[in-house]
């Protein structure tokens, strides 16, 4: 299964955005956009489906995917632990996955 598009199904349902879906039980499943480099982490909106983050580490070595899992976790109001990256460790395109008993504040990372 293509995660980047058979998993991207029915994102819209229950008034979620596009780049947001249910995992199963306590999981949430998060595409998201990477543009590593920027002057510092936070969201630009969405891009072809995804959410867009501007991450303030560079692409070398898994510095930028585990500043954007901190991120996540730290606007999330989620321990670290709670947040992994999926799918897409070294492209643009990456699935984070969450761990949450309660369904999060999407509007935190908006």
């Amino acid at each position: 299964m293509d995660l980047f598009t058979d998993g991207c199904s029915g994102f819209m349902s229950e008034g979620r955005p596009a780049w947001l879906a249910p995992a199963g039980p306590g999981l949430w499943r998060l595409l998201v956009w990477a543009c590593p480099g920027a002057g510092r982490t936070a969201s630009d909106g969405e891009q072809a489906g995804f959410l867009r983050l501007r991450i303030a580490a560079q692409a070398v070595e898994g510095k930028a995917n585990r500043e954007a899992c901190a991120w996540l976790a730290g606007r999330l109001g989620l321990k670290s632990r709670q947040v992994s990256l999926e799918n897409g460790r070294s492209g643009r395109k990456k699935i984070f996955l969450l761990e949450s008993k309660v369904e999060p504040d999407w509007r935190r990372i908006v």
